[in-house]
């Protein structure tokens, strides 16, 4: 239940973000097409969107949060590691700035066969990340380390492992002004 309700407040929030950018943007429904300057070097890009095979805006939220991401982007490129998923998105994001692209070369490396079927988009980015190169997939990693100390001894221990997504614990469910600082 309680991972059910944290990959739902983190699909939500990917939609939410998605949903602040493309205001941020300028996107509306009367332009169809991304205009952005990249200020890191003073040109003027047109971006373009995913065509969706069915159900798969989840697919297509992620792809695009990952495009937008420069440092994502460029190791992709820059790294092939053998059957990994990075030739395929580089491909894609190359498509992106030219015309609207479809990602079926995405879903048919990733095993995705049921694109009528929504899916979880943080699931969703961990499969991407697992199926990228290490540069690329380290991006977005983080460690979390767990400490306890005994009541008895003192004695302290920590556990550390590695995230893509960071595990929030809701204390009440009911109260709904929670944040993240």
């Amino acid at each position: 239940m309680r991972r059910r309700l944290f990959y739902s407040l983190l699909a939500l929030s990917f939609y939410c973000c998605f949903k602040v950018w493309c205001v941020l943007m300028g996107r509306s429904k009367k332009n169809r097409k991304w205009q952005i300057t990249d200020k890191s070097d003073s040109i003027n890009h047109r971006y373009h969107g995913l065509k969706n095979q069915g159900a798969t805006c989840y697919l297509n939220s992620v792809l695009q949060v990952l495009f937008m991401t420069k440092d994502f982007r460029e190791a992709v490129s820059s790294s092939s590691e053998p059957g990994s998923i990075n030739p395929h998105l580089t491909s894609l994001f190359g498509d992106l700035q030219k015309n609207s692209a479809n990602t079926q070369a995405i879903t048919r490396h990733l095993g995705i066969t049921r694109v009528q079927e929504q899916q979880d988009a943080a699931e969703c980015l961990e499969k991407i990340l697992l199926h990228t190169s290490s540069k690329a997939s380290q991006i977005f990693k983080g460690e979390l380390t767990h400490r306890n100390t005994c009541c008895t001894c003192s004695r302290d221990s920590e556990d550390s492992r590695q995230f893509w997504s960071l595990p929030l614990t809701l204390v009440d469910p009911e109260k709904d002004d929670y944040s993240v600082v």
